[in-house]
């Protein structure tokens, strides 16, 4: 288990991407810390945790209620769903920066035309284990009738 010293400063460490990513209007992943932005004291973190912990509840229960038809619990929660429950709890502008973010995000998941090629791979190996399986087949056929 981590010290709680270790947690603080992972936690110091995301808040303050996240941070520098808002304020220096870059990408979270390729921004740093040691750009121009607010540096976060122990005191920030710990009353930032938990009020994050606490949005974080709010809109979970928020997305349980997105899907109420359902009769089973939701299994997987889509960026959609996220979307839609920050703007039923009102966050509309932070919707539209996550759906932003999604936009960006997705035309790096797998391409349509990937799924396709791997669908015709799996169907020609298919077709190489019928074939070779017919060979094996008349192999031993051949052996049965010549014996």
């Amino acid at each position: 288990m981590p010290s709680s010293t270790t947690a603080v400063t992972r936690r110091r460490r995301v808040l303050e991407t996240a941070i520098a990513a808002h304020f220096g209007g870059g990408d979270s992943s390729t921004t740093t810390t040691s750009q121009a932005t607010p540096a976060l004291t122990d005191s920030a973190v710990s009353s930032l945790v938990p009020c994050l912990e606490e949005f974080l509840r709010v809109l979970s229960n928020e997305l349980a209620t997105i899907n109420p038809s359902s009769s089973e619990k939701m299994k997987q929660v889509s960026s959609q769903h996220v979307v839609a429950a920050l703007e039923n709890m009102g966050f509309g502008s932070l919707a539209a920066e996550a759906n932003e973010i999604v936009q960006r995000i997705q035309p790096q998941k797998r391409q349509p035309e990937a799924r396709a090629h791997k669908r015709r791979r799996k169907q020609e190996f298919s077709q190489e284990l019928a074939d070779a399986q017919e060979q094996l087949l008349a192999a031993s056929k051949r052996k049965m009738e010549g014996d």
